[in-house]
């Protein structure tokens, strides 16, 4: 650990940020921390936005589209099978989500 402060160019920052405390981080890593959070929560695919859906690890821009496009013509999903009525969520993506989304 020494060795890699001593030679990165980032030490110093990684040295303040360890002596302000855990809260200071996010001014410095929003995008990290947010990342991090988004694979500890899962989504509620029945409120979330178009950024939202997208968060989900195997969920680009346009099935997410499609997952709001559906949640609004046809209604909200009971179950997180559901999802798998929209085109391009099949049995091997919906495997890779689901774990990370919630109705």
């Amino acid at each position: 650990m020494k060795f890699l402060l001593k030679n990165c160019l980032f030490a110093p920052l990684f040295l303040a940020m360890s002596l302000i405390g855990p809260a200071s981080n996010e001014l410095f890593f929003p995008i990290f921390l947010e990342r991090a959070e988004a694979r500890e929560q899962k989504i509620d695919v029945n409120q979330a936005n178009l950024y939202e859906l997208t968060k989900i690890k195997g969920i680009g821009n346009t099935i997410a589209e499609r997952i709001i496009t559906y949640r609004e013509t046809r209604g909200l999903f009971k179950k997180p099978e559901d999802l798998t009525r929209i085109k391009g969520i099949g049995g091997k993506r919906f495997e890779k989500i689901k774990n990370g989304i919630k109705v």
